[in-house]
């Protein structure tokens, strides 16, 4: 039982050491999640316009590859890794998922007169904001 309650405490500390990690990793696979039902429960994809690209926006690729990195980044964020390439994949697919998605919410709030999705832009540019300061200021001497 000591084991356990060891292993389970050097996991806390590391959610401690590591809290933007699993931050960013929440959010981004929580957006592609989200991204991937929706497809599933309203039979359709989230992205419209342009109709000639909606196919390649609501590609369940980009959500799986969202997915994958942020549970990647949770799990190396539990594990205390100190890998400099890793870390920098991690939080480069992170950044460009996420700016991805909000320059097309961008274009359908312009272009489509879809200004609701305004409010989700806002939190999309947030994440990569958190993104960049992370990557900026994580010891890469580790």
């Amino acid at each position: 039982m000591s084991n356990l309650k060891r292993k389970l405490s050097q996991l806390l500390a590391n959610c401690k050491k590591n809290q933007l990690y699993i931050i960013i990793g929440l959010a981004v696979a929580a957006n592609g999640g989200c991204l991937w039902i929706d497809k599933l429960l309203a039979k359709h994809g989230y992205f419209f316009w342009p109709p000639q690209w909606a196919w390649l926006m609501n590609d369940d690729g980009f959500d799986a590859i969202a997915v994958i990195a942020g549970v990647g980044l949770i799990i190396y964020a539990l594990m205390n890794a100190h890998n400099n390439a890793v870390s920098g994949i991690l939080l480069g697919t992170c950044a460009a998922f996420m700016t991805l998605v909000a320059l097309v919410e961008l274009g359908h709030a312009l272009f489509a007169g879809q200004f609701r999705m305004l409010n989700t832009i806002i939190g999309d540019v947030f994440i990569v904001l958190i993104i960049l300061y992370t990557a900026r200021n994580r010891n890469t001497k580790r």
